[in-house]
C-alpha cells in the first residue's frame, strides 16, 4: 500500500482521475499478466501475487506485480501538496 501519483492537467476534475486510475490499474495488470506469461509461469495461477501461497514461483510473482504497479502506478513524492508540479523521479529512487 502507497500513494500513487497521477499525472494532472489543469481541467482533470474526480471523475476523469478516477477513469485514468483505473485505466493505470488496467495497464499494469496486462504488464503483469504478459510479463508472467514470457517467463513461462501461468498467470491465472497467481491472480493475487500479494496473498500468501505454497506455489514455488510466488515470489517472482510478487517481483513482477511490483515492477508492474510502479511501472504503471508510481510512488508519490510525500509531504507534496495535492496538485503541486514535481519533476520525474524514478520509481526506485531511495
Amino acid at each position: 500500500n502507497y500513494n500513487v501519483a497521477l499525472p494532472m492537467n489543469g481541467t482533470s476534475n474526480d471523475t476523469q482521475m478516477q477513469e485514468f486510475a483505473r485505466q493505470q490499474d488496467r495497464q499494469a495488470a496486462q504488464a503483469y499478466f504478459l510479463h508472467m506469461s514470457a517467463m513461462g509461469i501461468e498467470p491465472w495461477d497467481h491472480v493475487k501475487p500479494f496473498e500468501e501461497s505454497s506455489s514455488p514461483m510466488r515470489s517472482c510473482a510478487r517481483a513482477v506485480a511490483r515492477m508492474a504497479c510502479f511501472t504503471y502506478l508510481p510512488d508519490a513524492i510525500h509531504n507534496i501538496e495535492d496538485g503541486a508540479e514535481v519533476r520525474y523521479h524514478r520509481p526506485c529512487d531511495t
